[in-house]
């Protein structure tokens, strides 16, 4: 991103923690700033100051985060900024791995096997009839959680319900089963 807008005369001003100092994006820049807040990028206050403070007109969230928080994307927008990345309708939907997997069917994608059914550990008898009814291996996921959080392998009926209990103690959210 900072190569095309040097190539397309547009400033740019990178946001780094010290451990990322000598990136590619900070060497590419034309200004930097070294985020000195305890929560890093994952916070949206100093993230959205430091670009009131530079005249910032757009960001870009990079990878983390930042790039998929509806909160973050929405104060962007608030805020006046373009956020360069999906628009909200697309994360909104795409925090749902349920509506993800049935829109992808839609387009004619192919995607694993999936109950379809929200599920949370309070309901461990009809999770565990969905798990047979698919076969083990299963696999458990958030169906709102992101990068793992929650997700769980499940290879026989005996491991399930501590697996649940264990992975719902992370994300507090239904459950999706896919083989």
């Amino acid at each position: 991103i900072a190569r095309t807008c040097r190539e397309m005369g547009i400033p740019t001003v990178a946001l780094y923690e010290a451990a990322d100092e000598t990136s590619l994006h900070i060497r590419l820049a034309d200004e930097c700033v070294l985020l000195r807040t305890p929560r890093g990028f994952n916070d949206m206050d100093a993230v959205l100051q430091i670009a009131r403070d530079k005249g910032a007109d757009a960001i870009h969230p990079g990878y983390g985060f930042l790039a998929e928080n509806i909160e973050f994307i929405q104060r962007c927008h608030d805020a006046g900024c373009t956020f360069i990345g999906p628009p909200y309708a697309t994360v909104v939907q795409a925090l749902s791995k349920i509506e993800t997997l049935d829109a992808a069917r839609a387009a004619g994608i192919p995607t694993v096997i999936a109950s379809g059914a929200f599920l949370d550990d309070q309901a461990l008898p009809a999770l565990r009839a969905e798990a047979e009814r698919l076969g083990f291996p299963v696999v458990v996921k958030s169906c709102r959680g992101g990068r793992g959080r929650g997700e769980r392998v499940i290879y026989s009926a005996e491991t399930l319900e501590p697996t649940v209990i264990s992975a719902s103690a992370k994300v507090r959210c239904c459950k999706a089963i896919a083989k």
